[in-house]
């Protein structure tokens, strides 16, 4: 199936099924999105830098061209689980932390802060029940 058709049938299952409206145009609209031409690997840069290919000595050219010369990556969204754990502090609760940005919360009710935080608030990163 092409990204075409997969962009129609959503169409048409949106147009059906009017209580899921708004998932089916989420996800045209996720389909449509262009490649981000200007994107570049973080780690591509920094292999670049340990290479010692950044360090100008005033040739600014040479630098913009080592750059420019790295492939345009897609970016991904970091995904995750969130971390309970229930420490000697937490007389009442729990500590929640994101696996990504390391962000600790408190909450007393875990399953109530999976139900209500499917995306770290920090970071943006989608939570899972279980790992993907």
């Amino acid at each position: 199936m092409t990204k075409e058709e997969i962009i129609e049938f959503c169409e048409m299952k949106a147009e059906l099924e009017s209580e899921n409206e708004d998932i089916y145009e989420a996800i045209i609209k996720t389909l449509e999105q262009e490649p981000c031409e200007d994107c570049i690997s973080r780690e591509a840069v920094l292999d670049l830098a340990e290479k010692g290919l950044l360090i100008s000595n005033g040739n600014y050219e040479s630098v913009c061209k080592a750059i420019n010369d790295l492939p345009s990556v897609t970016p991904t969204r970091k995904k995750g689980k969130w971390e309970f754990e229930k420490t000697i502090f937490d007389r009442l609760g729990l500590t929640v932390r994101c696996p990504s940005c390391r962000k600790r919360w408190k909450t007393y009710d875990e399953i109530r802060w999976k139900k209500e935080n499917r995306f770290c608030p920090n970071c943006g990163a989608r939570m899972a029940e279980s790992e993907e």
